[in-house]
């Protein structure tokens, strides 16, 4: 017999009020069950939460399979701290079995892992382009760089041309004034 640890519904409409039963897990939700295990009520403020802890432990060691709702109680109250000090690796302290997850759970999943993919493939599609880009840009940079080394070598001729003539036209003024100063020498008869 598969036994389960769940909530069973009492109180008035609009008021709900929860007792925690371990109960034969074929069992309806509000219908027949072994023991109570204690209380829980949402309504107050903080929700009120009574657990017999022994009792509970009792059942969690002899195989009972708590519900979700119910698992949180017990880790709010700290039983299942006390399992684990007690009963490490027990597998009620397990969370899901691989397996056992729900089709809307993997179905979800599947979408989310396929979007991480579509997002993977198209950032590196992204780089490929900027890597082609920067490709393309390569040779107009080597362009430009000839094209600006040129224009320093025009530059440099420049400057020694105008330098030359500069040395030329110094010359030229030196030879002016030295003739000019070897007619004053000479003697005139």
């Amino acid at each position: 017999m598969a036994v389960s640890m769940r909530l069973r519904r009492t109180g008035k409409r609009k008021q709900a009020y929860f007792r925690i039963v371990v109960a034969d897990s074929r069992s309806p939700r509000d219908g027949r069950f072994i023991e109570t295990l204690g209380n829980y009520d949402p309504n107050q403020e903080p929700a009120r939460i009574e657990i017999d802890a022994e009792r509970a432990l009792h059942w969690l060691k002899s195989g009972a399979r708590p519900s979700d709702t119910v698992r949180s109680l017990l880790s709010k109250e700290g039983i299942l701290a006390r399992l684990a000090e007690e009963q490490p690796g027990h597998a009620v302290l397990k969370r899901a079995q691989p397996g056992k997850t729900s089709r809307k759970t993997r179905e979800a999943e599947a979408k989310k892992q396929a979007a991480d993919e579509a997002k993977k493939k198209a950032e590196q599609e992204a780089e490929a382009a900027k890597a082609g880009e920067k490709e393309a840009e390569a040779p107009e940079a080597g362009e430009k760089e000839a094209e600006a080394a040129e224009a320093e070598e025009k530059e440099a001729e420049a400057a020694e041309a105008e330098e030359k003539e500069a040395e030329a036209a110094e010359a030229s003024e030196a030879e002016q004034t030295a003739g000019e100063d070897a007619e004053e020498e000479t003697p005139e008869d």
